[in-house]
């Protein structure tokens, strides 16, 4: 049965982190996915370096939405399937009820079988805020589906994954398509290279990035009934 795949990224290159592997295979088997990204990632070079002038956010902005769109089209989604909302980084805790709104009308659109969304507890406020947002938004429609929620940072992980070992926990093999997660990775060029004067190491490091070379993918499993999320035990 083909599925219909919602990825909720709080920035560009969050989906391939967390989801790469995922949305590579779903693609290749025919799934439909698409890819919502609420904020533009602007301040990355700030908050990771304190660059602010060179490069300006609005320039790491418009990068940053290129890469996305190259890495998209490298894990075979489709260019009308991929969607920014476009919130200012660092900011979705100050505009909750109007990103609500907006993915209202996404899932509404997509009816989606399989949503994925990073975990409650990720140490960014920005991913936190998009596990809020969309579980508000969800509970509001009354949707039914699988919920999978991800993680991309966390104060007491060693990589993405780690601290995954609840009952409703879910790995995903990726062994067959992790190249092609990781050439999906390198579109975000601005992010895993020193691409400016002031940029003396990528915004992720070779560390950080050997950790996702890997033949798995971990989520935490969840179904959605009428809106009202329940915990598989």
């Amino acid at each position: 049965m083909k599925r219909t795949i919602m990825v909720f990224a709080p920035h560009p290159d969050d989906e391939t982190i967390a989801c790469g592997g995922m949305i590579a295979q779903a693609t290749a088997s025919g799934d439909e996915v698409s890819i919502v990204i609420l904020a533009d990632g602007r301040y990355s070079h700030k908050s990771r370096f304190r660059i602010w002038p060179n490069p300006r956010p609005d320039k790491i902005r418009a990068i940053r939405k290129q890469e996305a769109i190259k890495a998209a089209d490298v894990l075979g989604i489709k260019m009308e399937n991929i969607h920014f909302m476009d919130f200012e980084d660092r900011t979705l805790v100050q505009h909750m009820d109007e990103a609500m709104e907006v993915v209202k009308l996404h899932l509404t659109k997509w009816k989606p079988t399989e949503v994925y969304v990073p975990c409650a507890g990720d140490a960014h406020a920005d991913h936190a805020a998009t596990n809020e947002i969309v579980l508000m938004a969800v509970s509001e429609l009354g949707l039914s589906m699988d919920l999978y929620e991800y993680i991309v940072w966390q104060e007491d992980a060693i990589e993405p994954g780690d601290g995954f070992d609840q009952p409703n926990a879910v790995t995903l093999d990726i062994t067959g398509i992790k190249e092609i997660k990781m050439q999906a990775l390198k579109m975000y060029r601005s992010q895993v290279e020193t691409r400016f004067p002031s940029h003396i190491w990528p915004v992720l490091d070779k560390t950080f990035l050997s950790s996702l070379n890997r033949g798995v993918e971990h989520f935490l499993k969840y179904r959605i009934e009428n809106g009202r999320k329940i915990d598989l035990q």
